[in-house]
């Protein structure tokens, strides 16, 4: 059983505010946020349409060597985060991304992505999440029973 917990998920529209938001609670001091905005653990299943399909395949070491395309698409965006985190000089967040793109996904890996935030109320935003079927909110739900949403709409016309 997982003790640690996530206390919120962000979810919504494209274009909704969503970066913006990411932002303000990110430099709030009683809240702790990743430092990668979209996490799309609960929606990196090849069944979505989501961006996330790079973290498909469930092992590292699958993700390093196959040739399918989510898996090239992952090597990439593996080399890219780790080069702006050392770029960046910022050691915590290069540990981070390290701990985001090298172990295996599962609940325990999503959860230690909060480890840092200790103390602080945790969540993550990933806009996607608004489209998961029945089973993966179940599944956020036996993880994160007292877990809150951010829903983040915008009137569609604005948006376009």
């Amino acid at each position: 059983m997982i003790k640690e917990t996530v206390d919120f998920i962000g979810i919504g529209a494209q274009k909704s505010g969503t970066s913006w938001l990411w932002s303000l609670l990110r430099a709030h001091p009683a809240i702790w946020m990743p430092p990668k905005k979209e996490l799309h653990y609960f929606d990196r299943s090849l069944k979505y349409s989501s961006s996330a399909k790079y973290l498909a395949s469930e092992h590292f070491f699958r993700r390093m060597v196959s040739q399918q395309p989510h898996n090239q698409a992952f090597r990439k965006k593996f080399a890219s985060s780790l080069l702006q985190a050392y770029e960046a000089r910022n050691w915590s967040t290069l540990q981070w991304t390290l701990r985001y793109y090298c172990r295996t996904y599962n609940d325990r890996w999503y959860v230690s992505l909060f480890k840092e935030g200790k103390g602080l109320v945790k969540g993550e935003i990933t806009p996607s999440y608004s489209l998961l079927d029945t089973e993966d909110v179940q599944h956020i739900k036996q993880l994160f029973p007292n877990l809150k949403i951010i829903l983040l709409l915008r009137n569609p016309i604005d948006r376009a």
